[in-house]
């Protein structure tokens, strides 16, 4: 008698699986979510990212309405399509993209971008894409999370926005009864009379009121696309909200000002400055509720429960185990790659190595137990890098080990180094290039490691990175390229390595291994003589790594 075995599953509702989703994904993706809190004790414009993921989770809970997304024909090829597409998509940001964009990775979080697809896969996993098109307003919500996006927004609209503030300031305290008038010499400064001392109050860029502008907008938008209105409904009272975030922040600045003329600067800047800002926050976010109304916005639409609703029973959502299967694999792959992220220590933009002129003199400073045997500027590169690249070339002895030359270059434009590659750089003078890998440094840095050979007997081994540069003039690019002579080891039984050099984990192995298939210059093998240099490199990059990080 035939026996078939069948999987009992609790039913659930839509709501409830979706909150499974987003707790699975939470979990499995803690290493990065976990990095954006500490932003929300700064006064930076990415001080309420933090919030997004909650306040997302909530959105989506809201916008979950299994009725409406089976009333929706599914097309089975379609949703397969779309869901090898959106898996493809996860793969790549976060498992190739670590290794082939190595620090800007970290300093773009490009992490939190593959988060949101992996969502939106499982998404798609369970509901197919009318779920996607039903859920698609959260999905496009989470983006706020992605801190890049900020950034931008905050080169290109901070300097203006400052300015206008500090204009409209700069008009507006001199008329209070309190002796406070603009500053002459500088058009972002405030003169303000205590106790016969003259205070210089500076209009910064944290002053600009972009923070309170996000805040609301960040707070605000799912209210905005849950309400029921027009769309023109909708803009409107966001536009007025940022509107009104600034005038708020005028006010907030004035009150400030004035509370230096009274109480003093310590009092005004140390209590008043940073509570006064929730404070009005609060209150300018309930006054925008307020005018919703007058925007013809209903947003309490959806917190109101008609008769209808109240009486109509839950829907349970239609989820084989087959699914669960595959939604259970999903996160636990993205967990295993969330886990292999965390090697890299999770750099910001605060903790990018700096140089504090750009002269040659600042390109490269050897680690502890290294000593410069040799230096020398490279004039002859800057037609190749452009005229405000500087090079430098330095010799470094370790503590018993052979000589290591060290090449640095420093270059407003990137582009140039995949111009002038250092691959291109050897087989353009004659050598061949035995083998070129990935290399995962840790800190954030995964460098280019070559073995190359000029005949049988020269061989040669190199290893080179690029990373941002914090400078006077902006943020630069700066490639290190250092490099030794593979003869020069053949006579060292044990190489003079102190410490330990950090190991790359499987999936790190792995994404190495598919940089290496798509790079244009193959593996190759370059043999064991190669192998106690390469070693050694690999040592001297990551003490260079660690010590730069220590300087910055």
């Amino acid at each position: 008698m035939p026996f078939a075995m069948r999987v009992h599953l609790p039913r659930l509702t839509d709501r409830a699986v979706l909150l499974l989703l987003l707790i699975g994904v939470g979990i499995a993706g803690w290493p990065s979510l976990s990095t954006l809190l500490p932003e929300a004790g700064g006064d930076t414009p990415l001080s309420f990212v933090p919030l997004v993921p909650f306040i997302g989770a909530v959105f989506l809970m809201a916008r979950c309405d299994g009725m409406r997304i089976r009333s929706t024909p599914r097309d089975g090829f379609v949703d397969g399509l779309s869901l090898l597409l959106l898996a493809s998509a996860s793969f790549v940001v976060l498992l190739v993209l670590p290794t082939s964009m190595s620090w800007y990775y970290w300093l773009d979080r490009l992490d939190i971008l593959g988060l949101i697809f992996v969502l939106a896969s499982l998404i798609v996993i369970v509901w197919g894409l009318p779920g996607v098109a039903r859920l698609g307003p959260g999905l496009l919500y989470l983006l706020l999370a992605w801190p890049l996006p900020y950034l931008q927004i905050y080169n290109k609209l901070i300097p203006p926005l400052t300015a206008a503030t500090a204009m409209a300031t700069r008009a507006i305290t001199p008329l209070l009864p309190l002796g406070i008038r603009s500053d002459t010499q500088s058009t972002d400064q405030l003169l303000i009379p205590f106790h016969g001392q003259l205070n210089h109050i500076v209009i910064a860029q944290e002053c600009s009121g972009i923070n309170g502008a996000l805040g609301l907008v960040v707070v605000g938008l799912p209210l905005a696309l849950l309400g029921r209105g027009t769309w023109e409904a909708r803009v409107t009272w966001l536009a007025l909200g940022l509107g009104l975030s600034w005038l708020v922040n005028l006010f907030r600045i004035s009150v400030i000002a004035a509370g230096v003329a009274i109480w003093g600067p310590d009092v005004a800047l140390n209590w008043l400055h940073p509570v006064l800002g929730l404070i009005l926050f609060a209150i300018s976010f309930g006054v925008l509720l307020g005018l919703a109304g007058f925007c013809r916005l209903d947003i309490t639409a959806p917190f109101r429960a008609s008769p209808r609703r109240a009486i109509r029973p839950p829907a349970l959502a239609q989820v084989t185990w087959k699914r669960w299967v595959i939604v259970g694999a999903t996160i636990g792959m993205c967990g295993l790659l969330e886990s292999n992220l965390n090697q890299f220590g999770w750099l910001s933009e605060s903790k990018l190595p700096r140089i504090g002129t750009t002269s040659a003199s600042d390109l490269f400073q050897p680690p502890p137990g290294w000593r410069v045997v040799g230096s020398e500027p490279i004039d002859g590169w800057q037609p190749l890098f452009g005229p405000a690249s500087i090079s430098k070339l330095v010799v470094l002895r370790g503590p018993v080990a052979p000589l290591v030359f060290v090449q640095a270059v420093l270059t407003k434009d990137i582009s140039d180094f995949n111009t002038y590659g250092v691959e291109q750089c050897y087989l353009f003078h004659g050598y061949s290039l035995n083998t070129v890998q990935h290399v995962a440094l840790g800190n954030g840095v995964t460098a280019t490691l070559i073995d190359f050979r000029q005949d049988a007997k020269q061989r040669s081994a190199s290893l080179y990175w690029v990373q941002p540069v914090q400078t006077p003039s902006g943020t630069f690019h700066e490639r290190i390229v250092i490099g030794t002579d593979v003869n020069a080891f053949k006579s060292l039984k044990a190489l003079p390595i102190t410490g330990t050099i950090a190991g790359a984990t499987v999936v790190t192995k792995l994404s190495d291994s598919v940089m290496d298939i798509l790079s244009p210059w193959g593996s190759g093998t370059a043999g064991p003589e190669y192998a106690n240099a390469n070693r050694y490199l690999e040592w001297l990059a990551q003490a260079t790594i660690s010590h730069e990080r220590t300087r910055s």
